[in-house]
């Protein structure tokens, strides 16, 4: 379940055109990286809580297993994340394209850093200069493995009641493979990134 967002309308537009400018930047990291073109959706902005993160992905509901990797970025004003959630059928599809064996979990572990590093680095660089500002990035952490999709979690991540989530699901043209993006921000950095969206629209 979503709540309404803590800004106006104005502000949810001037968020999603910066993501939109980020995501396309991290979905051409991403072409590169398989060496396939990327589709690129419309960046969906939510106001949930944490325990119903999973809601956010409607169409990995379906999926088997799925797992996650998170890499956290950061002001003086507070932490947010940048999480990759892909299902076991679209890592073992992305290691056929990258020519890699998944024959242990060490392995898909690795994977998984990798690419949550391909796209999030490079969507958190660009938001951090469209909005003229440093963030300091953190090394990619795994955050879990071949999980129901309901078992997804920020209890170790934050202890808050809601978040504010960008999800931006990742496909590639004529095959499997899907994941997901999700930027989220604490209701702590609600304010932060109030006032940062009104620089944004007075620039």
């Amino acid at each position: 379940m979503s709540f309404d967002l803590p800004f106006s309308e104005t502000h949810r537009d001037c968020l999603q055109e910066l993501t939109n400018v980020a995501m396309g930047a991290a979905g051409e990291s991403l072409a590169a990286y398989t060496g396939t073109f990327v589709e690129l959706p419309v960046p969906v902005i939510r106001y949930v809580a944490p325990a119903a993160l999973y809601e956010s992905m409607p169409h990995l509901q379906d999926a088997s297993r799925v797992s996650g990797a998170v890499q956290s970025f950061s002001t003086d004003k507070g932490a947010a994340y940048a999480m990759v959630v892909v299902a076991d059928e679209a890592l073992a599809d992305l290691a056929i394209l990258r020519g890699l064996a998944l024959d242990s979990e060490e392995k898909e572990r690795d994977l998984l850093t990798s690419l949550t590093s391909v796209i999030c680095e490079t969507c958190i660089a660009t938001l951090a200069e469209l909005a003229g500002r440093e963030l300091a990035i953190e090394p990619v952490f795994v955050a879990s493995m071949h999980q129901d999709l309901q078992a997804l979690s920020l209890d170790d991540l934050v202890s808050v009641d809601y978040v504010t989530s960008i999800e931006i699901p990742y496909r590639l043209e004529n095959h499997p493979f899907k994941c997901d993006l999700l930027l989220l921000f604490p209701e702590s950095l609600n304010q932060p990134l109030l006032d940062l969206l009104d620089q944004v629209l007075a620039g």
